[in-house]
């Protein structure tokens, strides 16, 4: 069942706001979910409510992925242990990777959720998202996100190591 907004566009100006879309958006899911950002904070990977969205959405079926591009991930392990439990439990399915070449300096985020809408940040510093359902946008923001991954680096691993 899709419950997605009926708008094709809408402005957010509200890290709130922008959280409840993306939620929004991971709850009607189906196959793949690409997100590029600064860091897990924005859309607040670390929360519990997410990671049970992320959790479902994998559940949902064998082919769902979730592939997370971060330019900073220094300490994802700590802030986020819920993802690195899903990454335990899910294998491959959930990927999070440190974003490296010309996107480790991007001002803006990207997530696009089944070629079926994009959330895009113009500029990381600022809380404006803006939700767009429109097929060039999202064929371009999907077409970006696949350049960002190709450049990206290894997955992180989700068994801590050290000494």
């Amino acid at each position: 069942m899709n419950t997605l907004p009926d708008f094709a566009y809408q402005r957010m100006d509200s890290r709130t706001d922008a959280r409840s879309a993306f939620d929004t958006a991971t709850e009607n899911a189906r196959r793949r979910i690409l997100v590029f950002d600064r860091d897990d904070t924005y859309y607040g990977l670390s929360r519990a409510e997410l990671a049970g969205h992320f959790d479902q959405f994998l559940r949902r079926g064998p082919d769902a992925r979730i592939e997370i591009l971060l330019q900073q991930t220094q300490d994802f392990q700590v802030r986020c242990p819920r993802l690195m439990s899903l990454m335990l439990r899910h294998g491959e399915r959930i990927l999070v990777r440190q974003a490296g070449g010309a996107a480790a300096h991007y001002e803006r985020g990207l997530a696009v959720f089944d070629e079926a809408v994009v959330l895009r940040r113009p500029h990381v510093a600022r809380p404006v998202t803006v939700w767009d359902a429109g097929e060039e946008a999202i064929a371009e923001a999907a077409h970006l996100l696949c350049e960002i991954s190709e450049q990206a680096g290894p997955p992180l691993s989700p068994v801590a190591t050290g000494l």
